[in-house]
């Protein structure tokens, strides 16, 4: 019987390993810092050792484990098992590379990949604050903005497998250029850059205002971030607290659309912005509650996510064992 799956979790920091067991319990995990994947051929090189580290450590062999999942973040191909592009990775631009065909070989296990916004979706709808739902919308906010979408209980990819581009979808015609291509998208307005820059934009219009970040920002001899951005709001900042009323209020906006478009039972939302919690929950609520047909939003929640960092974990496994249907 195979007790175990693993999930890998590609992100532009580190990789995450997990050895998960029947139970959803990460009973063995790793991490193999960037400097070890810069190129295909590393990455290849550095899962297969420690995925077999892990093997090693945990009295466990390829008969046991029912599949090895990976998220990662780009343009992926799921059918084919071939990445085409990985974001903010400058060795994996512009080729098709067999990542499930080489670690299969490698290893002996059968590997699916996919997105790694996709993978979180598998674990929000299937052990998160998404279980049970049959249809889903799952978010994520931090450097960009990610989405994953759940149409009559099975995870919807589109026809060219790019489904869920949030990020992407248009909130001001002809606004600022995006990293895509396109102008005045989203993550152009509520990534963590943008609150960072319409931050600095307010405190340099507004002298007399923002005296807690200003204070913050001394105080801990640091740049500007989202995180400090968050702590002067939660002391009452008053520019702090407009930034993530915006962001929220741009956010529920893309939001009503999709929810006019969809209707979901849920919107699942997590990553770094979204851990501002109420401060950016509440106006993306009133936002929706706004612009969204209330027949559209009868049945509808807003939820924040619950697994975390482990959510890519968590959804790998789940993925490579066969759960996302």
């Amino acid at each position: 019987m195979k007790s175990y799956s693993i999930g890998i979790d590609m992100g532009a920091t580190s990789i995450k390993l997990g050895l998960v067991d029947a139970s959803q319990t990460i009973v063995n995990r790793k991490n193999i810092p960037v400097d070890h994947y810069q190129s295909p051929e590393e990455f290849f090189s550095a899962v297969e050792r420690t995925v077999r580290n892990i093997f090693e450590e945990s009295a466990v062999c390829a008969e046991d484990i029912s599949g090895i999942g990976i998220g990662l973040p780009g343009c992926v191909d799921s059918v084919n098992g071939v990445v085409r592009d990985l974001t903010n990775m400058q060795g994996w631009r512009g080729e098709n590379i067999p990542i499930a065909a080489t670690i299969r070989e490698r290893l002996g296990i059968s590997i699916r990949i996919d997105n790694d916004v996709n993978i979180m979706t598998i674990a929000e709808w299937h052990i998160g604050a998404g279980k049970g739902c049959k249809n889903l919308i799952c978010c994520t906010l931090g450097t960009g903005v990610g989405g994953g979408l759940v149409l009559d209980g099975k995870l919807y990819r589109g026809s060219t497998l790019t489904a869920g581009e949030i990020g992407h979808i248009p909130l001001f015609y002809m606004g600022e250029p995006c990293n895509c291509g396109n102008r005045g998208c989203l993550e152009r307005y509520v990534g963590n850059a943008a609150i960072v820059a319409r931050t600095l934009c307010i405190l340099q219009e507004r002298p007399n205002e923002g005296l807690i970040i200003r204070q913050l920002i001394e105080s801990e001899d640091k740049q500007l971030t989202p995180k400090i951005i968050f702590d002067a709001a939660q002391k009452g900042d008053s520019v702090a607290c407009e930034i993530f009323r915006t962001t929220g209020e741009y956010i529920g906006v893309i939001f009503s659309g999709l929810v006019n478009t969809l209707n979901p039972e849920k919107i699942v939302v997590g990553g770094g912005v979204a851990n501002a919690g109420n401060l950016v929950f509440d106006p993306i609520r009133e936002t929706v509650s706004r612009y969204a047909m209330p027949v559209a939003t009868e049945k509808l929640q807003i939820v924040p996510a619950t697994l975390g960092d482990d959510a890519g974990i968590h959804g790998a496994a789940l993925y490579g064992s066969g759960h996302d249907v």
